[in-house]
């Protein structure tokens, strides 16, 4: 299972450096054969302890009036995230390292015929959480003044 997530994954990997744009398209072959910290970690996949395919059951969404369909995709994604976020935040208390990656969902139907979903639930993203090889570094963070704003842009 892993491995088979591990080729997704790095077949993601080549739709996604192809696909940006500031990678130029004579570089390409060089970044996917390089130790870009991405390219590692879709190489290595299946060396991972846990893998976690965070999905979204369409079952438990619900519409409740036909206004509600413009908004829909997002309220019901908008769940996934804070979830998402939460188990980040906790890995890292226990001292857990985590990633995520939407590399394999470049090939979604794949990945759901891999993980056997049924049509109602939806991959979302890929969480991986593994003990980090070195200790963790303060976050870089910038002042708040450059990104928060307040009324206006």
């Amino acid at each position: 299972m892993k491995r088979q997530l591990r080729d997704l994954t790095v077949r993601g990997l080549e739709v996604y450096v192809k696909s940006n744009l500031l990678i130029p398209i004579d570089a390409v072959s060089s970044y996917l054969h390089s130790n870009d910290p991405v390219v590692s970690l879709a190489e290595n996949t299946d060396k991972v302890p846990v893998l976690v395919v965070v999905c979204l059951n369409t079952k438990r969404a619900k519409r409740l009036t036909d206004e509600w369909a413009a908004l829909e995709q997002q309220a019901n994604w908008g769940s996934i995230f804070p979830a998402v976020q939460n188990l980040l935040l906790a890995a890292r208390a226990l001292g857990l390292g985590t990633a995520v990656s939407i590399l394999p969902l470049f090939y979604e139907a794949e990945l759901v015929q891999l993980l056997q979903l049924p049509n109602y639930v939806k991959p979302a993203i890929l969480v991986y959480v593994g003990y980090p090889l070195s200790h963790f570094s303060e976050p870089k963070r910038g002042p708040i003044e450059s990104f928060i704003h307040e009324n206006k842009w």
